[in-house]
C-alpha cells in the first residue's frame, strides 16, 4: 500500500507545477496594473497642481489691474495737486510719494510673470487681458458710428477687459521701434497688408485679443473660451476656425496661380479675431510668413488676370491674411496637426458676430493705396 500513496504525492507535484508557472505569468500583468495605478494618481496630483496654479494666475492678474489703476489714480490726483497753484510743498511731496508706492507695488506685482517659461517678450507692459483694434490706416475720417458701437460692445460684454485702438501713428511707433529689420515693408505692403501685419505685430509683442471692428461678441471671451477648453498654463493661443469644408471642396484652389498648384487647406483659419500670450510661436511664425509672401508674390498677382483695372481680393487673403495663420497653425510638415499650445475653436464656436462687411474689397480702393474712384 505504500507505493500508491507515493504515485499520490507524485501526482500532486505535478498537477502544482502548471499553476506556479500560469501565477507567474501574471505577476507583470500585476506590476503592470500597480505602475498604472501610481502614475495615474500622480497625474491626478499634477492636473490639481495646474488648476491651483491657474487660480493663483487670475488672482494675480487682477491683482496687477487693480494696481495699475491705482497707480493711474495716484499719478492723476499728484499731478492735480501740483498743477492746481494752490498746493503747498507738504501736499506736493505727498502726491509724489503716492506715485513712488504705486511704481513700487507695480515693480513687485510684475515681477510675477505667468509661464514665465514661454513668455520672452519685450514689450514694456504684457496685458493679455487687453482687446486691440486697428483703424485708421486707410480711413482718414473719423470712426464711424458703427465701429464706436463695437468697442462699446466690446466693453459691456467683456468688463475685466480693456480695450485699445491703434492708430497709425501708434502702429508706425511700434512697427519702428520693435521690428526696425521690417521698416522697408511698410512702404512695399499695401495698406490693408500693413492691416494684416500690424494686427500679429499688436499681439506677438503685447499679448491679448485682437477683433476686426466688423467683429461684435455674443459672449464673454472668457466663457467663450471656458466652453472650447481653454487652460491658461497649456495654451498660447487661441484660433478660431472661419471655415471648414472637406479636402475635396478646397482642391479647385490649386488652380489658381497665387497658390502654385497647392489647394488651401480646407480648414481656414480666421485672423478677424484671435487671442495669444506675446511671443506666440504661432503669431511668430504667421508674421514670418506675411513678410516672405509680401515680398515674393508678384504685382500681377493682385489683379485679375488681363484686368489691371480690377483688384484680386485673394491675393490679400494670400500673402497676409487668413491663408497665412491657417498654414501656421496646420503646418504641412507636420502632417497638418496643431501644436499642443494651441487651441483651435470650431467654425461658430467662438461666439463672435463677423459682419464681414468688407471694408477694403473694391476697385480703386484706399486699402490697395488706390485713390477712390469719382464714379
Amino acid at each position: 500500500m505504500a507505493r500508491p500513496a507515493k504515485d499520490t504525492a507524485k501526482t500532486t507535484t505535478t498537477q502544482s507545477q502548471p499553476l506556479l508557472v500560469t501565477m507567474s505569468h501574471w505577476i507583470p500583468f500585476l506590476v503592470l496594473v500597480v505602475s498604472l495605478a501610481v502614475h495615474h494618481q500622480q497625474l491626478a496630483t499634477i492636473d490639481e497642481r495646474l488648476v491651483a496654479l491657474e487660480t493663483t494666475l487670475s488672482t494675480q492678474a487682477i491683482e496687477l489691474n487693480s494696481l495699475r489703476t491705482a497707480l493711474q489714480q495716484a499719478t492723476s490726483d499728484a499731478q492735480r495737486t501740483m498743477t492746481d497753484g494752490k498746493a503747498t510743498g507738504k501736499e506736493t511731496k505727498n502726491g509724489e510719494q503716492d506715485v513712488e508706492r504705486g511704481l513700487e507695488q507695480i515693480s513687485q506685482a510684475s515681477s510675477f510673470e505667468p509661464d514665465s517659461r514661454t513668455i520672452k517678450s519685450s514689450a514694456p507692459t504684457v496685458d493679455t487681458q487687453t482687446i486691440h483694434f486697428v483703424y485708421g490706416l486707410w480711413d482718414k475720417d473719423p470712426m464711424p458710428p458703427q465701429f464706436q458701437a463695437t468697442i462699446s460692445a466690446w466693453e459691456r460684454v467683456n468688463p475685466s477687459w480693456t480695450t485699445k485702438v491703434w492708430t497709425e501713428k501708434d502702429i508706425k511707433e511700434l512697427w519702428k521701434s520693435e521690428f526696425p529689420e521690417l521698416k522697408y515693408l511698410w512702404k512695399k505692403a499695401l495698406p490693408i497688408q500693413r492691416a494684416d501685419i500690424a494686427r500679429l505685430m499688436i499681439v506677438l509683442v503685447y499679448g491679448g485679443l485682437y477683433a476686426d471692428l466688423d467683429c461684435s461678441p455674443t459672449k464673454p471671451i472668457d466663457e467663450a473660451f471656458e466652453a472650447a477648453g481653454f487652460r491658461f498654463v497649456q495654451h498660447n493661443t487661441v484660433l478660431c476656425l472661419e471655415d471648414d469644408k472637406t479636402p475635396e471642396q478646397s482642391a479647385g484652389t490649386a488652380r489658381w496661380p497665387i497658390r502654385k498648384g497647392v489647394p488651401e487647406y480646407h480648414r481656414r483659419v480666421a485672423n478677424y479675431v484671435f487671442w495669444a500670450k506675446p511671443r506666440s510661436e504661432v503669431i511668430e511664425a504667421a508674421l514670418s510668413l506675411a513678410v516672405k509672401r509680401v515680398n515674393e508674390t508678384p504685382k500681377e498677382m493682385y489683379h485679375v488676370r488681363g484686368r489691371p483695372d480690377l483688384n484680386n481680393p485673394y491675393a490679400i487673403i494670400y500673402t497676409t491674411g487668413p491663408d497665412v495663420l491657417t498654414e501656421v497653425t496646420f503646418p504641412q510638415e507636420n502632417g497638418r496637426n496643431p501644436e499642443s499650445s494651441t487651441l483651435v475653436v470650431g467654425k461658430g464656436k467662438c461666439h463672435m458676430s463677423n459682419k464681414a462687411t468688407g471694408t477694403w474689397i473694391g476697385d480703386q480702393h484706399p486699402a490697395w493705396g488706390q485713390k477712390k474712384s469719382n464714379a
